[in-house]
């Protein structure tokens, strides 16, 4: 059980240094953001927050997929529309370079760790 959360724990902290580094290359980049959006929710994310997932992690998540389906269906969507729509949302991101990776607010942590 304890291995659930080590798992969880590391994930979190890898994805905080992924992000505490994109946000130095921004800086020698010359690309001096202090505030981005959340890739998902749209919050934003004061310099140097956040976290960053790459698309292999959005996709091995079954905490997005089935939130972000389950909130389709709550409108009332049929669950096959459902995971189709999400599958093209996510095939959409992945073919944008932008959104390559996805850096998430400290709310949104909650589908990858």
């Amino acid at each position: 059980m304890f291995g659930i959360f080590d798992k969880a724990a590391k994930a979190k902290a890898d994805a905080k240094k992924r992000a505490d580094s994109w946000w130095k290359a921004q800086k020698l980049l010359g690309i001096d953001p202090d505030i981005r959006d959340c890739t998902l929710c749209k919050a934003r994310i004061n310099r140097p927050g956040g976290y960053l997932f790459g698309m292999k992690d959005v996709l091995g998540s079954e905490k997005f997929m089935t939130h972000h389906i389950g909130l389709l269906e709550k409108k009332g969507i049929p669950s096959d529309k459902a995971q189709e729509m999400v599958w093209q949302e996510v095939e959409k991101m992945s073919h944008d370079l932008n959104k390559a990776e996805l850096l998430v607010c400290d709310k949104c942590i909650r589908f990858f760790a």
